[in-house]
């Protein structure tokens, strides 16, 4: 991995809800991004609490600046050249996107109680 992770999608990496659905956008839209789980890089040296990425992705602009939840995930699956990545793109309007923000309060809050194998360790993840 590389040492300067800016412009990465930081997520749950123990979370099996997270890493399937990074896995599932990943096969289907190639995001341009990388997608990082958060314990495999030093969040505090990017601005950012442990505590947080717990709670939501984190996507780090290379400027160093953030965007948190349904608009990270949304902007990273968005980040690649495709037809259907631009479709994703059209989910960051208004008022599409403030409906996002509601599923993925919901999605965030419930994701325990969806059952996914566990994320299989040294499989490559960007």
């Amino acid at each position: 991995m590389s040492a300067d992770v800016r412009g990465a999608l930081l997520f749950d990496g123990d979370c099996a809800f997270c890493a399937a659905s990074i896995q599932w956008v990943r096969r289907r839209l190639a995001p341009a991004v990388p997608a990082w789980p958060f314990q495999e890089v030093n969040p505090a040296g990017l601005g950012v609490s442990r505590e947080r990425l717990t709670r939501e992705v984190v996507m780090v602009l290379i400027d160093g600046s953030q965007l948190g939840g349904a608009d990270a995930f949304l902007a990273w699956a968005a980040s690649g050249k495709g037809v259907v990545s631009r479709g994703a793109g059209l989910l960051c309007a208004e008022p599409t996107l403030r409906v996002a923000r509601l599923i993925y309060c919901w999605v965030a809050k419930n994701r325990a109680h969806w059952r996914f194998p566990p994320r299989p360790r040294g499989v490559a993840r960007h």
